[in-house]
């Protein structure tokens, strides 16, 4: 009858069988934006229908989907239902990171807890968006802002935990 949001996942990219953007435009949902400037999740479609309800459109990689459903979407849901926003977190970067893009990269990390009681965020870096394995290793990712490439060992980052 009717819904609160809706959450897709693929077919959001510009590839020849990436038909979401077009069918939910036929559909009348209007694009409120399309593709952001990060890594992973650059395919990441946002818009709304005519009585305002949101349609996200995740990418179709398992490491950008997840990535954006707890960057994006988890934070939305928790906000229309009430609900207080989490305590946001840092960690310091356990070693040097270098990053060959200048979009925004979100870093999986594993988390260990120094003896004076800084959390250190260990760098667990995938071979693509595909690459979902590499996740089971890791505790969330830190979000490095765009137009930097070196990121020194104790540069302190936003961190996103996985699980709720």
């Amino acid at each position: 009858k009717g819904f609160d949001v809706v959450i897709l996942s693929g077919g959001v990219s510009m590839g020849r069988f990436d038909y979401v953007p077009a069918i939910l435009t036929a559909l009348g949902v209007k694009e409120i934006f399309h593709k952001v400037k990060e890594r992973p999740g650059k395919p990441l479609w946002f818009g709304k229908n005519k009585k305002g309800k949101p349609v996200f459109g995740l990418p179709g990689n398992p490491i950008s989907t997840q990535v954006c459903l707890y960057r994006y979407v988890l934070p939305y849901l928790n906000r229309s239902v009430g609900l207080k926003e989490p305590r946001k977190e840092f960690v310091c970067l356990s070693e040097n990171v270098e990053i060959k893009t200048n979009l925004t990269y979100f870093l999986p990390v594993k988390i260990k807890c120094q003896h004076d009681g800084r959390l250190m965020g260990a760098p667990v870096f995938f071979h693509n968006s595909g690459d979902y394995p590499c996740l089971s290793r890791t505790d969330g990712f830190v979000e490095l802002p765009a137009n930097t490439f070196h990121f020194p060992k104790g540069t302190v980052s936003r961190f996103y935990r996985w699980g709720l």
